[in-house]
Formats: C-alpha cells, sequence, structure tokens
C-alpha cells in the first residue's frame, strides 16, 4: 500500500498559532559545540606531548586557543626544611622561571605560531591544580596524557588523570601512552 502526503510545504498541522519559526543552526548558539579553551597540561614526559598533538589538531578544527599548563608540586625534604625561607622563596622562584621558558620552548617547537595559547605554570597537586585552572579560565575541554603508572587501581589513567577526570567540571581527553 503506498501512501500520499497530504501536507504542503511549509503547512504545520498545528496551526499557525501553535508552530515555533524554524531555527537556523547560525542563529542559534547551542546547536554548535564551542571549544574555544583546550587546557592541557604538561609535564614534559612522551606521552603528553602526545596530547599536546591532538590538542594542536582539535585547536586547528575549532579555532580555539591552548592553554599550556605546568603544575610544580611542592616538595618538603629535610635539606629544604633547614635552608633559610629567603633562600627557598628565591629558589622556588628560580625554578618557576626555568618552567615558564620550558613551557615557552614546548609552544614555540610544538604548537607554533598558527595557533593561539597561552602558558602558565601552577604550584600545587596536579590534579587539583589542573581541575582549578580550567573552571578559573573557563576551559571548555582538557586534554591530557594518561600514562597508568602507579599501583594496580590507577593503572588504567594514572594518578593525576583519574584526579582530573574525577574533579573537572569540563569534559576531558585522555590520550594514551600508547596513542599512535
Amino acid at each position: 500500500m503506498k501512501l500520499k502526503s497530504t501536507l504542503k510545504a511549509g503547512h504545520d498541522p498545528a496551526g499557525p498559532e501553535n508552530s515555533e519559526p524554524a531555527r537556523n543552526h547560525a542563529e542559534c548558539p547551542s546547536a554548535k559545540p564551542g571549544i574555544t579553551r583546550i587546557l592541557v597540561p604538561t609535564d614534559y614526559s612522551p606521552c603528553s606531548v602526545r596530547a599536546l598533538e591532538h590538542a594542536v589538531t582539535l585547536a586547528n578544527a575549532f579555532e580555539a586557543t591552548i592553554i599550556l599548563l605546568h603544575v610544580v608540586e611542592p616538595a618538603i625534604s629535610s635539606i629544604e626544611s633547614m635552608t633559610a625561607p629567603a633562600d627557598r622563596e628565591e629558589q622556588l622562584q628560580a625554578h618557576l622561571n626555568a618552567e615558564r621558558e620550558r613551557l615557552v620552548e614546548l609552544h614555540r617547537k610544538r604548537i607554533g605560531p598558527h595557533v593561539t595559547g597561552e602558558t602558565l605554570v601552577r604550584i600545587g597537586r596536579a590534579w587539583s591544580e589542573i581541575s582549578d585552572t580550567a573552571k578559573a579560565l573557563g576551559a571548555d575541554l582538557i586534554v591530557l596524557g594518561a600514562q597508568g603508572a602507579g599501583c594496580l587501581r590507577q593503572s588504567l589513567l594514572g594518578s593525576t588523570a583519574e584526579g582530573v577526570v574525577r574533579h573537572a567540571r569540563c569534559p576531558v581527553l585522555t590520550v594514551p601512552q600508547t596513542a599512535p
């Protein structure tokens, strides 16, 4: 049995008073996913550099900005506790400046001039600083490497990646060590 449509183009069976105007996707900003800021934490390992390469591909596709982040985790050792506070502060500042230079160099080599980007160095627990930075900067996506080192519970992602996935308020793309 063949059915024939009796509706004319543009006719709404509910009547004009019940119909909504057709929406063009360009007029509706929520119709298109908006990735404008991608946070890419790095510890300079091959896995995190691989994650950065994936982030650059995404940034090109979405015309997004990459925020390259390195987190310096504080370590208190018995030698540091015997050092004068002024000396510790000076050593910390020298270390942070060296990390900033290293990030700028990584940005220059791996991201290049065709993608806009920023570099940030933070101090704290890596997973916490990554999640907090993403929230504070309004990141739409976090792309990070997942090395899978550590105890059995954390063997699938790695402790930092696991903490970020659990606490981030935006989507997280984890790139495994074996990713092409």
